[in-house]
């Protein structure tokens, strides 16, 4: 192998790389037929083979990597010069475009001075023959097209524009601003020589119109006269119906007045009836609270009184039973008696006919049957 036509086989690795290193930017491999090898290869006493080979594996490599960096610095450096000129040329294309530019601005502003003046010296003809309407009128159309003008070129600049290829973006802007500023500086010339030929119309309207006054003033002036009449007899009417108008609403005014305050004194009326009839629904609620409850108390005390008077009757018919009771004993003992005797004395026994039974045992008390009788009275009365 050899670098630069110069045989490599018999060096180190040390002297290979100082050799690449000197020959700079431009290094040449070349494979050596191996007889050639063999003859331009001086012997090295103890050198295996094996050893040269990796020595000359890694020399390669090195020799590569360091090739391919220099290769990829070229062409950032080449890449980088090629951006640098077509910035360059970018810039001077943008310098003599806005050149021309700042010239035809230059131009256009010099021109509108110039009308500006024009405008000047025309305004004063135009006052001196012009009334206050006729100038009120050139106002008001001037400025319907100057609005008219500006609406325009806000149009225009508000439509997208794509930008230059030659140029960028960012030069593009540039270039569009300097192109806005030159259609102002048009748009204002533009103005300019319309208001000049508005002025120089209006003059010729003024003087005309002046010439025929002056002559017919005497016919103006009787026509003025008469509308000044007329004037003042609509004037006459219309403070007529103005008055008219006032009075009837002055009318409807205190109409709607007392309409209000009838309103207001009938609502005043029927809240007023309202609240006495809660005042009378509360009071009658009231005392139909107070009846309830007053006839609760008496049924309890006719339920108390009833008790009381069962709890009477309960003892009395206690009594009269334990009487009968104690009577019937004291018969059966004497009838035992008798019994006893009748045995004794004659044999025979004497019967003695009872008593029949009585069914006041088994009849209900009429202060009892009276009472429940009252009580179902007075239990259908409450459910009705």
């Amino acid at each position: 192998m050899a670098v630069n036509r110069q045989p490599v086989s018999h060096l180190n690795h040390k002297d290979v790389v100082a050799l690449v290193k000197a020959a700079g930017n431009s290094v040449q491999f070349d494979i050596l037929p191996a007889g050639k090898q063999q003859q331009q290869k001086q012997p090295q006493v103890g050198d295996p083979l094996d050893a040269a080979e990796a020595s000359t594996r890694a020399l390669v490599q090195a020799v590569h990597q360091q090739t391919q960096r220099a290769a990829e610095e070229q062409q950032k450096a080449a890449a980088r010069l090629k951006e640098l000129k077509a910035t360059e040329r970018r810039q001077r294309l943008f310098d003599e475009k806005c050149e021309r530019l700042d010239e035809k601005i230059d131009a256009s502003l010099l021109a509108w001075e110039q009308k500006e003046k024009d405008v000047e010296q025309l305004l004063q003809k135009a006052l001196a023959v012009a009334n206050y309407a006729e100038m009120k009128e050139y106002e008001k159309y001037m400025q319907k097209v100057e609005l008219k003008a500006k609406d325009d070129l806000d149009r225009r600049q508000l439509k997208p524009r794509p930008a230059e290829a030659e140029l960028g973006p960012e030069l593009t802007a540039s270039l569009r601003a300097k192109e806005y500023e030159l259609e102002l500086a048009l748009l204002a010339e533009e103005i300019s020589t319309v208001r000049c030929s508005e002025l120089q119309k209006l003059e010729r309207k003024a003087t005309e119109r002046k010439a025929t006054e002056n002559a017919s003033q005497a016919e103006k002036e009787q026509k003025i006269m008469q509308a000044r009449e007329q004037d003042l007899q609509q004037l006459k009417e219309r403070q007529a119906r103005m008055e008219r108008i006032l009075a009837e609403a002055e009318a409807e005014k205190a109409e709607e007045a007392r309409r209000l305050r009838e309103q207001k004194r009938l609502r005043g009326e029927e809240h007023q009836k309202k609240m006495e009839e809660r005042a009378m629904l509360r009071a009658r609620l009231a005392q139909e609270k107070r009846d309830e409850a007053q006839r609760r108390e008496e049924e309890e005390a006719r339920k108390r009184q009833t008790q009381e008077q069962e709890a009477s009757w309960q003892r009395k018919e206690q009594q009269r039973l334990a009487e009968l009771s104690a009577r019937r004993k004291e018969e059966e003992a004497e009838e035992r008696r008798r019994q006893g005797a009748a045995v004794l004395f004659g044999g025979g026994m004497l019967k003695r006919s009872a008593p029949p039974p009585t069914s006041a045992s088994k009849d209900v008390h009429p202060m009892i049957a009276a009472m429940a009788a009252q009580r179902e009275k007075e239990e259908a009365d409450t459910r009705m």
